[in-house]
């Protein structure tokens, strides 16, 4: 009884240090990071002819790492001062990125415009989720800072 006991114990304990590594093969988790520095502010019409008024416009910017191969939706809020801005496009708060390759990391852009808009701090919300089935694939917050341009007085 007792050799039987030491024989299951043994090929218990290979069968241990024989078994593939679940966590050793998953791959890293996406991330998401923003940048802290937008564009400065440079105009925008967002009249369908190009006709219209100008707007102060900023481009905010996040960087994915990680990014398994297919697209996904990006949604994005910009707040200054408690204002939260508009995008400046059509696309109705929904922006198409693919990753091409499992190590790619694709840094996106997203306008945002309003008078209201001035150089300093801000804060940028962005959200990635899978095209196909709405799976969350990151999420990133933080503070941006809009410099002083050309289009800044100081």
């Amino acid at each position: 009884m007792r050799v039987f006991r030491s024989s299951v114990l043994a090929i218990g304990a290979a069968m241990l240090v024989l078994a593939p590594s679940v966590a050793a093969d998953a791959a890293p988790a996406t991330t998401v990071r923003v940048i802290h520095r937008t564009s400065a502010i440079y105009q925008y019409d967002p009249s369908p002819v190009g006709n219209g008024p100008t707007y102060d416009t900023v481009i905010a910017y996040v960087q994915f790492r990680h990014c398994p191969v297919g697209n996904y939706l990006l949604s994005m809020t910009f707040t200054q001062d408690g204002v939260s801005y508009p995008y400046a496009s059509s696309a109705l708060g929904f922006f198409v990125f693919s990753c091409t390759a499992t190590e790619s990391r694709p840094r996106i852009g997203i306008s945002f415009y309003g008078n209201g808009l001035h150089p300093g701090l801000a804060q940028v919300v962005a959200t990635a989720h899978d095209e196909e089935n709405g799976t969350p694939l990151a999420q990133a917050s933080g503070t941006v800072r809009i410099p002083k341009g050309a289009n800044n007085p100081a």
